[in-house]
């Protein structure tokens, strides 16, 4: 990882390839994720639509995060339900990468630049597609420290 600024920056997996279900789309890019595109996100109970998807017939042995997205202009909002935590996380890196890889199949858009407002967050992700290969993949997004703690260990 680079930091700049508060700003880490993190090489992510190449991706190649990417399902379509229907509209939504199913992506591995470090974990599993399913990505729903929808109208409007505030809407939306993050924890009811994404438990329904993750523990439907197809996922529910293995699993799979859950995204949500909404494209309004040139701005993006995203929500994941993730898997493990079983509950609606702030931010998700796989699930930015597996969402703006999304949005570039879903439009055929070869900017390989996006911007994705979490609850967390911005986060940014850069990529070069090469044919049906989503590859130099870069993560971004400010960290902040929030804990700090320490402690002895007894010898028994």
């Amino acid at each position: 990882f680079i930091e700049e600024n508060n700003i880490i920056r993190l090489k992510m997996s190449d991706v190649n390839n990417i399902s379509k279900i229907n509209n939504d789309f199913e992506i591995y890019t470090g974990s599993p994720h399913y990505v729903k595109f929808v109208d409007n996100l505030n809407d939306i109970d993050i924890f009811e639509r994404g438990r329904k998807i993750r523990y439907s017939d197809r996922y529910k042995k293995e699993g799979i995060n859950v995204n949500f997205v909404e494209k309004r202009q040139d701005n993006i909002y995203t929500a994941t339900y993730e898997r493990g935590v079983e509950q609606e996380t702030l931010s998700c890196g796989t699930g930015a990468v597996a969402m703006a890889l999304s949005i570039a199949d879903k439009y055929s858009d070869k900017s390989g630049k996006y911007k994705l407002n979490t609850k967390g967050g911005k986060l940014f992700v850069e990529f070069k597609k090469i044919k049906n290969t989503y590859t130099d993949i870069w993560l971004s997004g400010k960290a902040e420290f929030v804990f700090k703690t320490e402690f002895t260990m007894n010898k028994c």
